[in-house]
């Protein structure tokens, strides 16, 4: 029971009590000390706040807990107030700064969260940028938005990236402007595709721990559920191993990524029917387009200042034809299945929108 607190209720006929009391992790009874008390019975253990604010946890309505649990030890290119890069130079101090402390087992460098619109060059950093920093060891640096990153040339050959390498649909390898040499950086499904394919995976003895950490990071914010959205292969094995190891210490809701499901089926399939180990899976995802931040959301108007290289008429990047993203909503309407949907850009919010009425129209349904 915890007393000595102003709660906050979230019920308006009633928006602050001094009292809750909870049992077999339900909440028994908000309100007045002594209904309270009452209500508790005796032998309740008693939790004094000392007069500080007791609030609801936050669920988190869209996040990547094993993405975040992924990047936990990685170099942070955040820029201020966030972090410290405020420069392409500052970059590469930081990375210099991993290098000169890198194990011995460590093959890569790997930071996450750089911002080039806040960056002092304006610019995204290029592989001859990374070069400096090392040759012999492959370098990647992930966008603030997760939808592109920038290799060093170790790290593009060891992907296969090169002028003769074609992009991949739904992606971008961006080039020299009037040649096909790449610079570095790799946009959304050419990402996707180093991401899922060539990127150094976490050791699985490391998986627990990293989760248990990530955990306890949301659960000092406030956060009691979170979201992995567009789980992958070693997202849901992190998952696994860690709610099988009862290192959880917040409930983790998943949302594989639509493409991975069957190669998902066999981890995910405790997680089902409910909670698990404080895992459950609820539904799928599908990503129909890029982010704002890297100007690859896909807009039914030109971007008024597109990206570098790019025709005025650039809009951004759609992942999938219409007819493909009709067939996956349409497929998980008929099995039951709840759809998230990863639409930054207007015109990939028409395309969801017109995919989930073609569903209803196909199930009898019209609207709802």
């Amino acid at each position: 029971m915890f007393v000595n607190a102003e709660v906050l209720t979230m019920d308006e006929r009633r928006p602050i009590a001094q009292a809750v009391a909870v049992r077999g992790g339900r909440i028994l009874a908000v309100g007045d000390l002594d209904p309270v008390l009452a209500a508790a019975g005796s032998g309740v253990r008693v939790v004094d706040l000392g007069g500080h604010t007791l609030i609801p946890g936050f669920v988190d309505g869209h996040g990547h807990f094993a993405q975040v649990a992924n990047e936990l030890d990685w170099v942070d290119l955040a820029p201020p107030p966030a972090g410290a890069i405020g420069s392409i130079e500052d970059m590469l101090t930081a990375l210099r700064a991993r290098l000169g402390r890198l194990a011995a087992e460590h093959k890569y460098i790997l930071g996450t969260g750089y911002d080039e619109s806040i960056l002092e060059e304006h610019r995204h950093p290029t592989k001859e940028d990374l070069d400096r920093v090392s040759t012999d060891l492959p370098i990647w640096v992930v966008h603030v938005s997760r939808h592109m990153a920038v290799g060093n040339s170790m790290a593009l050959d060891q992907a296969g990236i090169a002028a003769a390498t074609p992009d991949p649909v739904g992606g971008v390898i961006v080039r020299r402007t009037g040649s096909r040499e790449p610079t570095g950086l790799l946009q959304e499904a050419a990402w996707a595709h180093v991401r899922l394919t060539f990127f150094p995976s976490v050791p699985e003895h490391h998986h627990s721990e990293l989760m248990r950490r990530t955990g306890q990071h949301y659960a000092r914010l406030g956060i009691t559920t979170a979201q992995d959205g567009a789980t992958d292969v070693g997202g849901m094995k992190m998952l696994r191993r860690a709610a099988e190891d009862g290192q959880l210490p917040i409930d983790v809701l998943s949302y594989p990524l639509y493409q991975l499901a069957d190669r998902l089926r066999a981890d995910a399939e405790p997680f089902l029917r409910g909670y698990a180990g404080r895992v459950r899976v609820g539904g799928l995802k599908i990503v129909l387009d890029g982010s704002p931040q890297g100007k690859t959301a896909w807009l039914t108007e030109p971007y008024l200042v597109p990206p570098p290289g790019e025709p005025a008429s650039y809009g951004g990047i759609p992942l999938f034809a219409d007819d493909d993203v009709y067939r996956m909503v349409a497929d998980c309407f008929a099995r039951g299945v709840q759809v998230l949907a990863h639409a930054n850009g207007d015109a990939a919010a028409e395309q969801m929108i017109e995919a989930v009425a073609r569903a209803e129209r196909g199930r009898g349904r019209e609207g709802g």
